[in-house]
């Protein structure tokens, strides 16, 4: 980690709205993040860190009475030995993919919504097409879900 290298902080950057969220941060000690992670995962988020060869990272802790806190470890750009800092945009990916569909599931769970009803039920400003299957076939959400709407890209 870029803990005590010249010019970058030994505390991660964090970030969050309003005084109570600054307060909460502010009150987190890096040895509180570092023995939870440890304590959740059974190794130390340094040696985690290392063992991926990841330059840096993003973390987002909540717990049932503080929180939530967001803080950025380690290095935007080794080379330099610049800290990677909570505004600077990290690649995530097809990460949002499974996120989605298990907040889908849990809305589906929830009765708030239905895989096979027209996903323009759901929709408020945008509509989409008839499904490609034929005239007047919704496209629903378990199509979009499963990535079978038949939506060219645009």
């Amino acid at each position: 980690m870029s803990a005590g290298r010249e010019g970058v902080p030994a505390s991660p950057s964090v970030a969050g709205e309003g005084p109570d969220l600054r307060e909460f941060a502010a009150s987190l000690r890096r040895g509180e993040i570092e023995d939870a992670f440890q304590a959740l995962h059974g190794v130390a988020l340094e040696d985690r860190q290392r063992d991926l060869d990841v330059p840096g990272f993003a973390l987002a802790l909540r717990d049932g009475t503080r929180g939530p806190w967001a803080g950025a470890f380690g290095d935007w750009h080794r080379a330099r030995g610049v800290a990677l800092a909570l505004d600077q945009a990290l690649p995530a990916g097809s990460l949002g993919k499974p996120v989605a569909g298990a907040l889908a599931m849990q809305a589906v769970a929830a009765g708030q919504l239905e895989l096979d009803g027209s996903a323009n039920a759901y929709l408020q400003r945008a509509r989409l097409p008839d499904a490609p299957c034929g005239p007047g076939d919704a496209i629903t959400v378990r199509h979009l879900l499963a990535h079978r709407a038949g939506l060219e890209p645009s």
